[in-house]
């Protein structure tokens, strides 16, 4: 299973590099019975008046284990239409553009190239898991001195401390 998951990983990682979306396929066998116990605490969960979200995502999360992998797949999902030329007339219009999305550090980055808001002179700038605030101030200082031609690129982690 840990060579199995580092196999995953690389293999997402790569997709992600190409700018596809990935979608690992597993399964899992459940007798009945064993399905039948899960279901009831799923439908508690879901009738759950207080941290509904949070017990669903628990209750999910618990099958999500010992699962028979069966492939993984990479999607390209286009811009749409006329979204490069948008984004131009925008910042030709002195409107800053910026792009907040749940993908990966390398989805993003694809997207924000391909979409025309990194251009080949820019230059990318990541922060990445930072949990650290001063850390988060002091590379967001640092980024602020030359921003002219850099293109800023925070994962969800850093994201979320930074906001706090």
């Amino acid at each position: 299973p840990q060579k199995q998951r580092g196999f995953l990983l690389d293999e997402c990682e790569s997709l992600a590099r190409e700018g596809l979306r990935t979608l690992v396929i597993t399964q899992k066998y459940l007798q009945g019975d064993e399905y039948e116990k899960w279901k009831e605490r799923f439908d508690d969960a879901s009738q759950s008046l207080e941290d509904r979200e949070e017990k669903v995502r628990k209750v999910v999360e618990s099958l999500e284990t010992d699962m028979e992998f069966l492939g993984i797949t990479g999607v390209e999902d286009k811009l749409q239409e006329d979204v490069c030329d948008t984004l131009e007339n925008l910042r030709q219009a002195g409107i800053q553009v910026w792009m907040l999305t749940g993908d990966k550090i390398e989805t993003a980055t694809c997207i924000a190239i391909s979409a025309g808001i990194k251009s080949n002179t820019q230059e990318i700038f990541i922060m990445k898991e930072l949990t650290d605030p001063v850390e988060i101030k002091n590379k967001l200082d640092t980024f602020s001195t030359m921003a002219y031609n850099k293109v800023l690129i925070i994962d969800g982690i850093t994201l979320g401390t930074a906001l706090e």
